[in-house]
């Protein structure tokens, strides 16, 4: 493998980015408390890894919260990254929440961050509200860069429907944008601005979205690009650079996850964009993240999917100017530290690190975190298909649903396709612990949802499902749903759905199980 010289790494804290800055917001936002220290930066250089942190409130469990502050107010679990990276990243709203940020715990991150030198990134999606920062100002932590996720599409579509009549065109959306970040440098005279966006939503110079097949999805990414880019350019306030977010789960072998026809795959696209973005004079920014172990776990297999991630990016032909590690998913990694303990976000990062920074090889095939079905289960209700679809029936983006020799068979046309049982199952949720799916998928598609309403709610709804993972191939395969995972699996039952995958293909299946564990 090609070693990587000179190369430094800034750690992201949170979903995307916003660096930390050195120089001193205008008068109307210094502190009334007379000069204060603002500690040293480091050095920026050519190439850099960041460090997103994780989202505490995700997980709502108050051993992952205190995790989050102690990463946060105390470096001693994670000398190496913080003494190597570059930049701590978080999502705006999170530092501007009063949520956990008692006075002791600014005090103690600022001090921290004036000790390391690093940068702090926020990831932004509109303007600044002044008060809300003012506890980090108070204590010279100033803010140094501004990602902005996706404005030119929601400031088209503000309803979120990218299908529906544009609120305004793709130019008067880039004016509104400077706009937004004139307002930021008002407050903070030395940030810089990051334009960032979901890659596989998005179409690629008329091409059609990874994510939502035959369409652009949320709009031509290479346009809005170029939209952007001008309109700041030409208001005195040029793009500082380009933040893509694409999970790798998008792109595994050359194909795209969810069947969907497109020119190339995910990472030659990502090539494309990188090549178009350097040629703008912007630094290119790749998230790197996996989202199908974030959103199922276990840790160990984000990490090794991570690394695999960022090994197949540089061996074809791919160079960031900077790394980003992140993960904004509910599951893994569950920690941030220490950084000696396999397999938490700052273990991540220093491999990462250890990697850019020292020209380390990848190597993670010793790795194996094959996930195990659990024990002592008892079956609580089956449906098989000997005699018949057995009250399931195809609901949308299914274009064939039969039965034969015992085998439910459903062709999936791609979009949002999902099946679902007859209502009224009078299921009580306590006794039931697991769906087994008896299976072979057709497609190459590895994540799915089981979605349930409840006897007192019965509409289905986002915050009602369970993910789960598969293999892509022809072999039948036991897909074990963990209901658990989700605290309103309660009460009776109502109604189930499975949505197989996002992908076109076909898939069929043996039995649906609910089991419960003894």
């Amino acid at each position: 493998m090609k070693k990587i010289i000179g190369l430094s790494i800034v750690v992201f804290a949170s979903i995307f980015l916003l660096c930390a800055c050195t120089g001193k917001p205008n008068k109307s936002n210094e502190s009334d408390k007379g000069e204060i220290e603002m500690g040293t930066k480091k050095p920026i250089p050519d190439s850099q890894v960041w460090l997103h942190t994780l989202h505490p409130w995700l997980h709502q469990e108050k051993e992952q919260i205190d995790d989050y502050f102690d990463f946060l107010t105390d470096k001693s679990n994670w000398e190496y990254v913080a003494a190597n990276a570059d930049a701590i990243e978080f999502f705006g709203y999170i530092m501007a929440s009063s949520d956990g940020w008692t006075d002791e715990r600014v005090v103690r991150f600022c001090d921290m961050i004036k000790a390391t030198g690093l940068r702090i990134s926020l990831e932004l999606a509109g303007g600044p509200d002044r008060y809300m920062y003012r506890r980090f100002i108070e204590q010279g932590v100033y803010f140094d860069y501004g990602n902005f996720d996706g404005v030119i599409w929601r400031l088209m579509h503000p309803d979120g429907n990218a299908d529906g009549d544009p609120a305004m065109t793709r130019e008067e959306a880039a004016g509104e944008f400077v706009h937004i970040i004139k307002e930021w440098r008002e407050v903070f005279p030395d940030m810089k601005f990051n334009y960032l966006w979901n890659f596989p939503n998005h179409g690629w110079k008329g091409d059609a979205s990874i994510t939502y097949p035959g369409t652009p999805g949320y709009s031509d990414a290479y346009l809005d690009l170029i939209a952007v880019e001008k309109a700041a350019r030409e208001a005195g306030i040029p793009l500082h650079g380009v933040v893509l977010d694409a999970p790798y789960d998008y792109n595994r072998n050359g194909k795209s996850l969810n069947g969907s026809s497109v020119k190339g795959d995910l990472i030659d696209r990502l090539l494309d964009a990188e090549r178009e973005i350097k040629a703008l004079g912007l630094k290119y920014h790749l998230i790197f993240n996996c989202e199908t172990p974030g959103a199922m776990g276990p840790d160990g297999q984000y990490y090794k999917d991570t690394l695999l991630y960022i090994d197949e990016y540089e061996k074809r032909g791919g160079k960031p100017d900077v790394y980003i590690i992140e993960s904004w998913y509910d599951v893994s990694p569950s920690k941030h530290i220490p950084e000696d303990a396999p397999y938490t976000l700052t273990y991540l990062t220093a491999e990462v690190l250890r990697h850019v920074k020292e020209g380390k090889p990848i190597d993670v095939s010793d790795l194996d975190f094959g996930w195990k079905p659990p024990e002592n289960l008892t079956s609580v209700k089956k449906w098989s298909f000997a005699d018949g679809k057995n009250g399931w029936a195809k609901a949308n983006d299914i274009s064939n649903f039969t039965v034969e020799n015992g085998i439910l068979t459903l062709e999936s046309i791609g979009g949002d396709p999902y099946f679902v049982s007859k209502e009224d199952l009078k299921i009580n949720a306590m006794d039931c612990d697991y769906m087994v799916l008896r299976l072979r998928n057709l497609t190459d598609c590895t994540g799915g949802e089981v979605f349930f309403s409840r006897e007192d709610s019965r509409g289905m709804a986002a915050e009602m499902s369970c993910a789960y993972w598969m293999e892509a191939g022809e072999g039948w395969q036991d897909v074990y749903v963990d209901l658990k995972q989700n605290d309103l699996w309660d009460g009776e039952i109502w109604q189930l759905r499975i949505d197989p995958a996002s992908g076109a293909g076909t898939f069929e299946f043996e039995y649906i199980e609910l089991l419960k564990q003894n």
